[in-house]
């Protein structure tokens, strides 16, 4: 298994560095990545993201960050930035719309050695806050491969201090609205988006992984915290029915492969899935809804401001669903569907979503 892993990760590489060294502007933003300000680089120590306990929904008023003050009317796309953690310069890129409003922010997390900036071509996710009017930004991980640490009950996890100190500083220096920032993510990205759950649901409003969610354990939150996740059920990589220990089970051997047909009942991500809602007080039994071809809207009965479901793609591969630059992937990573935008509907979840 140890040596299929391997191989799996020297093709998904290959066709990464392909992939950016074909990348155009189109798939970036026309101006494509800038360096940001400087002070962009400051220390924060977030204390004005700490949230409450109780549920938020879209009538919450916003929470006007600092960055208020003095707010940047101008759009911004896809600007490099750094800040330090532990004395470390770490790397990401911010999205910005125009406006003087307080503006949400999602984080947008990178899969294994993918990378912010290609991820953000991958996504762009960027582009669709410029549309929408919300703002985005993609941490870079660390080590090789680039990675994230999604272990829970980790002290001192210098990626989850990372998050903190991007959302600190971007809410610090633009006008982000602290009731709406929001967490998503693909394969080892939406393992730490799964984390981010358990252990900053004080700073993030709803969570949307893609083809990686998880249950860490051990999950403690503030609150309970919105789930809405995607997964492929013929994914080659994280599978669907495969293991729920996130990527150091998989890197240990521990066999990820759905094959088919896939159990929509089974353990992998229906069982991360149903241990999420029995986490927020949700009914045990979930409804599925044929919402095309191919994709099935698994919902559970939640309390309000806990809602939990994913969509099930029958037959997708390890993907972002709608993305033109994964289409590049699929003879590694599997198919890549068209019938839902992921964008669209995690933007669409997000904005039912607030803390209060």
């Amino acid at each position: 298994m140890r040596r299929r892993w391997n191989g799996l990760v020297a093709a998904i590489l290959a066709v990464v560095l392909a992939a950016t060294a074909c990348s155009s502007g189109d798939e970036r933003g026309r101006a494509g990545p800038r360096r940001e300000d400087r002070d962009e680089t400051a220390a924060d120590d977030g204390s004005e993201h700490r949230g409450t306990t109780s549920p938020g929904g879209p009538g919450t008023p916003p929470r006007p960050s600092s960055g208020c003050s003095a707010p940047r009317t101008e759009p911004a796309e896809l600007r490099r930035a750094e800040v330090s953690v532990h004395g470390t310069m770490r790397e990401y890129f911010v999205t910005t719309p125009g406006g003087t409003a307080p503006l949400p922010l999602v984080v947008d997390l990178h899969g294994l050695m993918e990378g912010a900036e290609l991820h953000a071509s991958h996504t762009r996710l960027g582009e669709h806050g410029l549309r929408n009017g919300f703002a985005t930004v993609f941490p870079n991980g660390r080590g090789e491969p680039l990675r994230w640490d999604a272990r829970a009950g980790v002290e001192d996890n210098e990626d989850l201090e990372l998050v903190d100190a991007v959302v600190a500083r971007v809410a610090a220096r633009r006008c982000i609205d602290l009731a709406r920032v929001y967490a998503t993510g693909l394969s080892n990205g939406a393992m730490l988006a799964s984390l981010l759950a358990c252990e900053r649901s004080a700073t993030f409003a709803a969570v949307a992984p893609v083809a990686g969610l998880v249950a860490p354990e051990p999950c403690d939150p503030d609150r309970a915290v919105p789930i809405l996740s995607t997964h492929g059920t013929a994914d080659p990589i994280v599978g669907f029915n495969g293991s729920t220990g996130g990527l150091d089970d998989a890197l240990a051997g521990t066999p990820t492969t759905t094959e088919p047909p896939a159990d929509l009942a089974g353990p992998g991500h229906p069982a991360a899935l149903a241990e999420w809602a029995r986490r927020n007080g949700c009914a045990p039994n979930a409804t599925d809804e044929r919402v095309a071809t191919s994709v099935v809207h698994r919902r559970y009965d939640c309390p309000e401001g806990a809602e939990v479901s994913s969509y099930l793609v029958e037959g997708g591969g390890h993907a972002w669903p709608g993305s033109r630059l994964g289409e590049s992937f699929e003879a590694v990573t599997g198919p890549v569907t068209g019938e839902i935008d992921w964008n669209e509907l995690a933007w669409e979840f997000f904005q039912r979503h607030a803390l209060p």
